[in-house]
């Protein structure tokens, strides 16, 4: 009797999943059993040079890790904040929409911003014959579903993050996603986290960042 999906499947290949904004590597990506029992290769992906080294380190040797922005083919500003802070974008952070979370001025403070080459997910060989995508690219997803052409003909599932507040200017909301998504056959599954953080200045169990370490991250 099969003890495993893999063994009831009769499945001994290799996926290959696609992870567009890999550095958020602090949280264990969904995928992670996949590598482990070597049902899957990786490509990982991200357009913040600061990123890379800390990628290749933590995903292993095994990994192709691929410093490129991917979005619509065009030339782009790259709005660099702190690299510890995960709201580098190519879209500019909201000051309007920011003040709406605590501590997210902060968070979405631009250090620096630099015009960038972009890349179609459809243009880049490493990134074709996709089974699984994950993408966490602060806003960017629906530009780069819009312009993987035949990268996605064979993709299984795609795990997006999706906003309902938009917190970056012109950042299409969940519904638009959504909308897309449905359009080009795929169905909601399930939402594996939803983000509940307090709408400022309120506290839900000491949600909000210290003032100590705000100081800080804005130094």
């Amino acid at each position: 009797m099969p003890h495993s999906l893999e063994e009831l499947l009769d499945f001994n290949g290799r996926m290959h999943i696609v992870d567009i904004g890999a550095a958020a590597i602090t949280e264990t990506p969904p995928y992670r059993p996949l590598l482990d029992r070597g049902l899957a290769r990786l490509s990982a992906v991200d357009g913040d040079g600061r990123q890379l080294a800390a990628m290749q380190e933590a995903f292993g040797p095994d990994t192709k890790v691929l410093g490129k922005v991917i979005a619509d083919g065009t030339k782009r500003s790259l709005h660099l904040t702190r690299a510890s802070n995960g709201m580098t974008s190519l879209l500019k952070p909201d000051a309007r929409q920011l003040p709406f979370f605590n501590g997210f001025t902060v968070y979405g403070a631009v250090e620096q911003e630099i015009e960038i080459e972009t890349e179609r997910l459809a243009d880049v060989p490493e990134l074709q014959d996709i089974d699984f995508l994950k993408m966490d690219v602060q806003g960017a997803e629906l530009m780069i579903l819009e312009n993987a052409g035949s990268a996605l003909d064979g993709c299984v599932a795609i795990h997006t993050e999706a906003s309902f507040i938009p917190l970056y200017e012109d950042q299409p909301t969940f519904a638009e996603i959504d909308r897309w998504m449905r359009k080009n056959g795929f169905l909601p599954h399930c939402f594996t986290d939803v983000k509940r953080w307090s709408i400022a200045p309120t506290l839900l169990n000491g949600d909000c960042p210290s003032s100590e370490h705000l100081a800080q991250l804005a130094a």
